[in-house]
């Protein structure tokens, strides 16, 4: 009976000892298992925001490549084979002067050299060449790569197709080239007139009235023949209240030149109209020499 005491103390001991060994163990065990949770939590959250970011890149419409810092391509989304026309197995693991077109050598070693110099580039326009020998207008955005260190690993280039964009603008210069060549060989003469100031005359409306700087005579009417002098003044006010959205009349006025030192008289014949000119109100004035038929 003795001994069978003894086992079951000594058993009950053993349990004991495993039960605080738990106890001991889940103590210690705690605070890992909450930092382990802590970061697997933190870990998740880093995954979730790379799938984010990595979603962004593939949809995105614009091309966003990284290179090695001699060129090398190393990634190419959706957006920059819809731009260039290959798929990233055709570019990956070559130069990236394939889209440079042949004249564009010295212009890509030039960024390459200003990004290992740590210098961003930020909407630089310039001109790549697409698979099909295609020639595209572009404004590239470019970056250096740095790791923990902070030392330049590769190249982040972000290239938006500004063709249409480009093609507009030349068509809108050539049209605005087109139609300054009618302004400044018109037989009309046309001025802008603002606070009172004529800030822009063409060739012929210098002709009849001189060069600037020099007050508008719808105006300034001390050089108009006394006969016409209240018409005007009617015709300014008409012009200036918007009562109507064009106006005519024809007045004499005397122009005095004195490279030759002569007064003479003319006429013309003036409509005038209230236009916007660079977001604020001016007035555009045509007048043609009628003292001369």
């Amino acid at each position: 009976m003795p001994f069978l005491r003894a086992g079951a103390i000594a058993g009950v001991f053993a349990v004991l000892v495993v039960l605080l060994g738990v106890l001991l163990f889940l103590r210690i065990s705690s605070p890992i298992i909450k930092t382990l949770e802590k970061r697997t939590f933190e870990l998740e959250k880093i995954n979730e925001e790379l799938s984010r970011l990595a979603l962004i890149v593939e949809s995105s419409d614009d091309a966003i490549i990284a290179k090695t810092i001699d060129g090398i391509i190393v990634s190419w989304n959706k957006g920059a084979e819809k731009i260039y026309g290959y798929a990233e197995t055709e570019v990956r693991g070559k130069s990236i002067s394939m889209l440079a077109p042949p004249d564009q050598s010295d212009e890509r070693l030039e960024i390459l050299k200003k990004v290992k110099r740590g210098e961003p580039i930020d909407h630089y326009e310039t001109t790549r060449q697409r698979k099909d020998g295609t020639i595209i207008d572009v404004s590239l955005t470019i970056s250096s790569i740095k790791n923990k260190q902070g030392e330049i690993v590769g190249i982040s280039t972000i290239a938006r197709d500004i063709t249409d964009h480009k093609r507009t603008e030349r068509a809108l210069l050539k049209s605005e080239q087109r139609f300054r060549n009618l302004v400044e060989n018109s037989l009309i003469g046309i001025c802008i007139i603002k606070d009172n100031q004529v800030i822009y005359q063409n060739p012929e409306q210098e002709r009849l009235y001189g060069p600037l700087p020099r007050k508008p005579l719808i105006a300034d009417r001390k050089n108009i023949r006394p006969d016409d002098v209240e018409k005007l003044k009617q015709f300014h006010q008409a012009v200036i209240s918007g009562e109507v959205l064009a106006q005519d009349t024809d007045f004499r006025f005397y122009y005095q030149d004195n490279t030759q030192k002569t007064r003479t008289m003319k006429w013309v014949q003036c409509r005038a109209k209230i236009i916007d000119y660079q977001g604020e109100e001016a007035m555009l004035a045509h007048m043609m020499d009628v003292s001369r038929s």
